[in-house]
């Protein structure tokens, strides 16, 4: 979208240029062509750039309603609420996730869509599907913070710790979100193969963590039959 509002503002530029000159028989029509010019220019970025606009207006109405109904009920300051996985698990985000469908019919490289979709697909234990989504996020080249963790996630949940393990390598905060999401996303339902994964990708980053090291010594034995 930076080429349109890139247009607008040298449009304006122009305009408040041309009305400073001083006032005379071969600038007149200056105002004129700029007009023309800037209805041209508007126009042709609108053919050229229209998915994606529109693709961010209902990426962005999506990600409104999704944070909306969330944090009527989700409150990360309050340790005994109800975690992020169990809000989303009750809720009905369909208006949401239809938005970032939609969004990413006319542009299917919207990152936020992929991010909050796959989010969502994570909490409610649909993980190869959180796993395409950002796959197909990293194979385009995003490398923010956000598609790191979410992208590290879903290898871990679909047992693919080191290649987890690569992809968090350079994420202070990755050891910690490991160690939690073993407990309240893992652990909590008796997904003891799901945790034992988190804390071995935690140990490829950290090979002399203790809590992971205990942590997977524990769940193992709770994989036994």
């Amino acid at each position: 979208t930076l080429p349109l509002i890139g247009f607008v503002g040298a449009y304006a530029w122009l305009v408040r240029s041309s009305n400073s000159i001083a006032s005379s028989k071969w600038f007149e029509p200056l105002n004129k062509r700029l007009i023309a010019g800037g209805a041209i220019l508007f126009l042709v970025g609108g053919i050229f750039f229209h998915r994606q606009v529109i693709s961010f207006w209902h990426s962005n109405v999506g990600a409104f309603t999704q944070s909306y109904l969330e944090l009527s009920y989700f409150n990360p300051m309050v340790l005994d609420g109800p975690g992020l996985d169990q809000v989303r698990r009750s809720l009905d985000l369909s208006t949401a996730e239809a938005e970032f469908h939609k969004a990413l019919d006319w542009n299917e490289q919207n990152l936020t869509a992929r991010q909050r979709l796959a989010g969502i697909a994570m909490s409610r234990g649909e993980y190869s599907t959180a796993l395409e989504l950002m796959e197909v996020a990293w194979d385009s080249g995003y490398d923010d913070s956000v598609t790191l963790m979410l992208y590290g996630d879903a290898l871990v949940a679909m047992s693919q710790p080191e290649k987890a393990a690569a992809i968090l390598l350079y994420l202070p905060e990755a050891t910690n979100r490991l160690l939690g999401q073993a407990n309240y996303r893992y652990l909590s339902v008796n997904d003891y193969q799901r945790a034992a994964d988190a804390y071995t990708t935690v140990l490829y980053l950290e090979p002399d963590n203790v809590e992971a090291a205990q942590g997977l010594e524990r769940t193992k034995k709770l994989l036994v039959p």
